[in-house]
């Protein structure tokens, strides 16, 4: 899967496709993912979700000449179904981090517990 470092401006700092790809589509994800946060009333959060999602796919749907790109889009393309889940709700988030957030807490325990598979983890969790 490609991800946006693959095709970043740092890695293709003179590909001008590049750095317009990344100037439209970024501003959309970013907004995206701050609609989780927002305290909008159903309706409003419906129409104001739907937009970016609209500008989204928009961009996604342009043609582009770099593999990259291409890569990037079909992820948007080929499933939107799946992807676009967070506008139906304001309780859903738009990023998949937010389940990975979740975890982290119990996972950094365990690394400074020494793990609950050794002897030493298990008596510093024990406690």
């Amino acid at each position: 899967m490609c991800t946006f470092s693959d095709i970043s401006k740092q890695k293709f700092p003179d590909d001008p496709e590049v750095t317009a790809f990344f100037a439209e589509l970024k501003p959309l994800l970013k907004k995206a993912i701050a609609m989780y946060k927002s305290k909008m009333e159903l309706p409003d959060y419906a129409l104001a979700a739907t937009a970016i999602k609209d500008d989204i796919m928009t961009v996604s749907n342009k043609e582009a000449n770099h593999p990259g790109i291409q890569q990037f889009q079909n992820i948007f393309r080929g499933h939107p179904e799946r992807m676009f889940q967070w506008v139906k709700s304001p309780y859903i988030p738009a990023e998949n981090n937010f389940a990975g957030r979740g975890v982290r807490p119990p996972v950094i325990a365990g690394k400074f517990s020494f793990g609950s598979q050794s002897e030493r983890g298990v008596l510093t969790r024990d406690c």
